[in-house]
């Protein structure tokens, strides 16, 4: 019987940022919400991050002044106050995709932050719902070429009750939202700056030239493991 191999991950070496926290606090069965973005030192060139804590230090507060974002009109948009951003990790990571370091880099926020939308506390879909944020590149055909990550906006309003599409104009506020997320990652005013990029297993890596948002609302399926099922049986024919 033939043994099928399961290929060996070879990431080009780079840094992965990863944060999250509480989905939506109001559940009955709270679950959490994890985001990733992959980038490299823009001193070193196509290197990971130097000093991956100095990083994670500089990178923490601005990331909780954009998670904090209270949406007025200008074009980002907030998160529900329901949802916290509770940590940030910063790791390298080698070829075969396991942590450089044995220690994490991290920064716990205390106190937790908290989104802004209170308005929109009771969500509008069930909270594995999400308007999926994309990255690209210049070349979209490549393996790295595309990636994307699903931001916990499950209070975002379809356009009429029930759908599963939004407007125009909050397609173009989440674009916003996810080009000011890369500009926290960019961190071009810090001392330690990284450039987001796609990154895949075969080695190829690509750095984000562009954010895209479509209208169709999409489903995160890993943030429903906390939910336990119950089930009712009858027998038939009654």
């Amino acid at each position: 019987m033939a043994v099928r191999k399961t290929p060996v991950p070879t990431f080009h070496p780079h840094t992965y940022i990863g944060f999250g926290g509480t989905l939506n606090s109001g559940a009955e069965y709270p679950e959490i919400w994890t985001c990733g973005i992959r980038a490299l030192d823009v001193a070193a060139g196509a290197l990971p991050v130097a000093d991956c804590q100095a990083y994670a230090d500089e990178i923490a507060p601005k990331l909780a002044t954009w998670f904090g974002y209270t949406s007025a009109g200008s074009g980002q948009q907030g998160f529900p106050a329901s949802c916290k951003l509770e940590w940030l990790k910063v790791n390298n990571i080698l070829p075969n995709g396991k942590y450089a370091d044995a220690v994490t880099h991290s920064h716990n926020y205390a106190p937790i932050v908290a989104g802004t939308e209170s308005g929109h506390q009771v969500a509008f879909q069930p909270d594995i719902i999400a308007l999926a944020v994309s990255w690209t590149t210049d070349y979209k055909r490549d393996k790295a070429g595309r990636g994307r990550i699903y931001l916990p906006n499950y209070h975002v309003a379809p356009t009429a009750p029930g759908g599963m599409t939004v407007s125009a104009a909050v397609t173009t506020d989440w674009v916003n939202t996810g080009q000011k997320l890369l500009d926290v990652i960019r961190n071009s005013t810090g001392t330690h700056q990284a450039t987001p990029i796609i990154a895949a297993t075969t080695g190829e890596f690509h750095t984000i030239t562009g954010v895209r948002v479509g209208s169709t609302l999409d489903v995160q399926r890993r943030r429903k493991s906390a939910v336990p099922e119950t089930y009712m049986s009858g027998p038939w024919p009654t």
